[in-house]
């Protein structure tokens, strides 16, 4: 399981991703609280550190200051846009890429 999601959701909680979910009542505010006092030390004891969500949720807010509210990390890192460039660079020739397909329904070309 996906430990951001789950400092945010909890640990076998269902996922699909609308707003409700990141916003709404199951949310474990106290995991939330949590990465944002981490990152707000982080940033004021060392103003040049970096710090990436290691994400496959699409948390909304997650790279925006903890000033704004949000949970303060400089970068998310998608974990399913390489993902599925793995899948594609295994499964299909480059004469084979459909890129139609990539771009409408995988989202990666658009995310880079």
């Amino acid at each position: 399981t996906d430990l951001f999601k789950s400092m945010f959701i909890g640990i076998g909680q269902g996922f699909s991703g609308h707003y409700d979910e990141y916003f709404g009542l199951n949310v474990d505010t106290d995991g939330l609280v949590y990465l944002m006092l981490c990152n707000y030390m982080v940033h004021k004891l060392n103003p040049n550190a970096t710090t990436i969500a290691e994400d496959v949720s699409g948390m909304p807010g997650s790279c925006r200051p903890v000033e704004e509210g949000c949970l303060g990390f400089d970068y998310r890192l998608a974990m399913a846009i390489p993902d599925k460039w793995i899948e594609v660079l295994k499964k299909y020739k480059d004469d084979d890429w459909d890129m139609g397909k990539l771009h409408l329904n995988y989202k990666i070309i658009a995310s880079f």
